[in-house]
């Protein structure tokens, strides 16, 4: 008997702390709803790109990465022809490389993304060998998981850009060397698991 009055007790005990995460769920749902009503998703995607400008200026990577990705998360106001455009051709090349040089990695894998498309407009500002060189440090960060994928990444641009030999040896000493001396501690990265904008 005592037993099942001390499950009893307990079953009480969690219907009470669900009853008050539930009730804290409906509270942020509410604030969401009355922060978004009204608005649509093309202007909350302009908004959270409008303030990617000002962070990323400030040196922060995730906001770089955000804006780079503008033209794709928001066609009309920054891709080519967009009232926005000359302000993206301002500064994505600036974060562009700032992201590269840094082996940041959701900048790098906008960066790949846009060598295999010709049209792209930042083309010009990238310099495959330079990508591939921060995709090898990713791959050293990498779980194991993330390095057979950047490993394909890597055969990719071999093939297509035909490294020689000394290009890529010394493109892989540089990574290894980078790897050891400001990550060799951090804990591995997943870089299947990215978004443009977190």
């Amino acid at each position: 008997m005592a037993s099942s009055e001390r499950e009893e007790v307990y079953a009480a005990s969690d219907a009470e702390e669900l009853s008050a995460q539930l009730a804290e769920a409906e509270d942020i749902l509410e604030q969401n709803r009355a922060n978004c009503e009204g608005r649509s998703l093309s202007k909350a995607r302009e908004r959270l790109l409008d303030s990617a400008l000002p962070a990323g200026l400030g040196g922060d990577l995730a906001a770089q990465a955000c804006f780079l990705n503008a033209p794709r998360l928001d066609h009309a106001g920054y891709g080519p022809g967009g009232e926005r455009h000359n302000l993206y051709m301002t500064y994505a090349p600036r974060f562009l490389k700032n992201g590269i040089d840094r082996g940041y990695w959701p900048t790098l894998l906008f960066a790949v993304q846009a060598l295999s498309d010709p049209r792209h407009p930042l083309v010009p500002e990238l310099d495959p060998l330079r990508v591939y060189r921060a995709v090898r440090l990713t791959y050293y960060r990498s779980t194991t998981a993330g390095a057979e994928m950047l490993a394909d990444i890597l055969r990719y641009f071999q093939g297509k850009y035909r490294f020689s030999p000394n290009h890529v040896e010394q493109a892989d000493r540089w990574a290894l060397r980078a790897y050891r001396s400001r990550f060799a501690a951090a804990p591995p990265i997943d870089p299947r698991k990215v978004r443009p904008c977190e």
